[in-house]
């Protein structure tokens, strides 16, 4: 929404109002043109557009056309990473009694009760359903539910989320259904044929999946509209774009989903209602001038499940953990959330594949990544040490801090066993994590100078819930193998 004002006498025009994202922020801009007349809306839009979405600007004063421009963009909303449950993982499993067809509306139910009655108070709000839930196309080439798995319908499932006080995520990729193509379908509330727009070439990461939109042909960003309407009007609240090239580990192809991701933005915002969108998977930072503009999240490595008889391994943990510190090393950190995949720490350790010692570092690299947090376990089996990880407190309140954590700079040109993190808080503090992946237990330790401070400090073990006392510069701890620490340092004086 912009409102814009202009006066002709001195052709002057203020606008302000519109509002841009930037991966977890959200800017309003302001706008100044002088030397105009009547074209100062489309003209000062047009500036914004360009400042914003082409060389990522956040202000500035600049001649463009002989007239005067000046601009900035005023933080409105910062936007924490969410938490919630996601069904892949079990999809994804070998394990008996999972599966693919797992997900299905009984299943789902029991998930949403459980997430409500036991995790919501503590911040986990997202019930997502992951590829499974849609079974064909309506008569306008939209995606509706699997009437076997889903009977009640997508709008019922998210009716039943919000009345329990959690939102509603469904799964997506890009193209179109290969039956609305056939069929040459019509866009609704407009005269456009899916053959108007829609090329019969792969469109993303599953080859022969879905057939390609032409984004510079009308018809195309009415069709993803028409899309986005539906899923507005079931309640949707979040939304996967899966199998996005470039990435998917997809090289030397000419498939480009960059412009259907800049649709489903488009889409979203033109609809009005707060629709997360995260894009998967093994997603390229070389490309984060688009993501950035259009996405909260984005996956930064390949999936963290094993496709085998237990969800996941230490191994895959470590895998993206390293993904994580290289991502940081080359992007720094900015705005928008690296997502590290699902989180999998409730359970048994025969099912999850993981020590306790393990679980506890996959919950501190994700904590400390600032990823989106999305169980993917059967909320029924849920263990005392896996809900005590999920339910500390000052863990998740460092979590939605939102700020990915860094390694010490020394460490960042490999992986070692013994590795230091740290981030930078609002009020001064730190948040610092100790790894030792080692299969002994070794001493880690934190210096004060990586995070360019010295003297003395608080340290505080997020995990004991204790504080462990006052240290000047620096401070050490034996930690078991495979095993990691969680601190908060304060300044001894606050």
């Amino acid at each position: 929404m912009c409102n814009g004002a202009c006066t002709n006498t001195n052709k002057s025009c203020e606008l302000k109002g519109a509002v841009r994202m930037y991966g977890n922020i959200d800017y309003q801009s302001q706008a100044w043109a002088t030397g105009l007349g009547s074209t100062c809306w489309d003209s000062t839009q047009q500036i914004i557009e360009q400042c914003y979405r082409k060389y990522k600007r956040v202000g500035g004063e600049w001649n463009y056309n002989g007239e005067h421009y000046s601009l900035k963009f005023q933080e409105i909303n910062r936007v924490k990473p969410y938490m919630g449950w996601s069904s892949w993982s079990l999809q994804a499993t070998k394990m008996p009694g999972y599966g693919f067809d797992w997900l299905n509306e009984t299943n789902v139910v029991q998930q949403i009760g459980i997430l409500s009655q036991k995790l919501r108070k503590y911040g986990w709000e997202y019930v997502n359903l992951d590829s499974g839930w849609a079974g064909g196309v309506d008569e306008f080439g939209r995606y509706i539910n699997n009437k076997e798995k889903f009977p009640s319908g997508m709008k019922a499932m998210a009716d039943l989320a919000h009345s329990k006080g959690l939102k509603f995520g469904v799964y997506l990729i890009p193209g179109v259904d290969h039956s609305a193509y056939d069929q040459n379908l019509q866009v609704k509330g407009t005269n456009y044929r899916f053959k108007d727009f829609v090329l019969p070439q792969d469109a993303n990461a599953f080859g022969g999946s879905r057939y390609k939109i032409d984004f510079t042909k009308p018809g195309a960003q009415e069709y993803i509209d028409s899309v986005v309407e539906l899923l507005a009007e079931w309640g949707v609240d979040f939304l996967k774009l899966d199998a996005i090239v470039p990435g998917s580990i997809v090289t030397g192809s000419n498939i480009d989903a960059r412009p259907d991701v800049i649709a489903w933005h488009k889409a979203i915002e033109k609809v009005g209602r707060p629709i997360w969108l995260t894009l998967s998977w093994a997603i390229p930072g070389e490309d984060l001038d688009v993501w950035r503009p259009n996405a909260r999240a984005w996956r930064i490595e390949i999936d963290v499940e094993t496709y085998g008889n237990t969800l996941c391994s230490f191994g895959d943990v470590l895998r993206n953990a390293k993904k994580l510190a290289q991502w940081t090393k080359s992007y720094g950190i900015n705005p928008g959330f690296q997502d590290m995949d699902s989180l999998l720490v409730l359970g048994s350790e025969e099912e999850l594949g993981m020590s306790k010692n393990e679980r506890r570092t996959m919950m501190n690299y994700w904590v400390l990544s600032a990823s989106p947090l999305y169980l993917g376990v059967d909320l029924t089996k849920m263990d005392d040490f896996g809900l005590s990880l999920v339910t500390n407190e000052e863990v998740i309140a460092i979590h939605q801090r939102g700020v990915p954590a860094q390694m010490k700079k020394s460490l960042l040109y490999g992986f070692p066993d013994q590795q230091m993190w740290w981030t930078t808080n609002d009020d001064g503090s730190f948040t610092v994590g100790l790894f030792n992946l080692d299969d002994k237990a070794k001493t880690v330790r934190a210096d004060w100078k990586y995070m360019g401070a010295h003297g003395q400090y608080k340290v505080r073990d997020l995990w004991a819930r204790e504080d462990k006392g006052v240290f000047s510069d620096k401070f050490s701890v034996s930690i078991e193998g495979h095993d990691s620490k969680l601190y908060l340092v304060v300044p001894a004086s606050a």
